[in-house]
């Protein structure tokens, strides 16, 4: 579901008549309403390092401001009145659809599992191992994650934990 001025991609590229099109192509539903409404809301920032306003920050902090105020989060907050929770570190999907056991499984030892670890790890073989939900390269599973976002491991010297920002206007 999105805001019929909802935009995203690089520089806000692709709004609602790119996105729908993608969606059609792939049987994709997507609603979109007319009135976004943001009162009490709170967004959850996934993309790499939305809590940072220090572009200089990369690799590790070495103690530099890491500039919140100047933060993508801080300016979403501002925008929108919400309470915004964002990382400061880059983010890692890598286990969001599988967790590691599940993978090494389907990757690795799907064919030697018993008929019973078959059946109860079948989906999770389709999902990884057959092109059904591909998408241009990459796996695209219609009812989303499984498992988390988590934070990666740079930059180093800064929480790995979500950190909250709210309207400062």
């Amino acid at each position: 579901m999105v805001g019929e001025d909802f935009r995203c991609g690089y520089k806000g590229y692709f709004c609602v008549s790119e996105i729908q099109q993608f969606c059609e192509k792939k049987s994709l539903t997507l609603q979109v309403c007319i009135d976004v409404i943001l009162e009490d809301a709170t967004i959850y920032s996934y993309a790499c390092r939305t809590g940072l306003g220090n572009s200089k920050i990369d690799k590790e902090a070495n103690d530099m401001n890491p500039m919140t105020e100047n933060s993508i989060a801080q300016a979403l907050a501002n925008a929108t009145g919400a309470t915004v929770y964002a990382y400061f570190r880059r983010t890692d999907y890598s286990n969001t659809l599988l967790n590691e056991k599940e993978r090494i499984i389907v990757e690795n030892k799907y064919s030697k599992l018993t008929e019973e670890e078959k059946v109860e790890y079948k989906h999770l073989y389709e999902i990884w191992m057959t092109n059904k939900y591909e998408v241009e390269g990459e796996i695209l599973y219609p009812k989303g994650a499984r498992y988390p976002i988590n934070a990666a491991d740079t930059p180093k010297g800064v929480p790995l934990s979500m950190i909250m920002y709210r309207d400062k206007t």
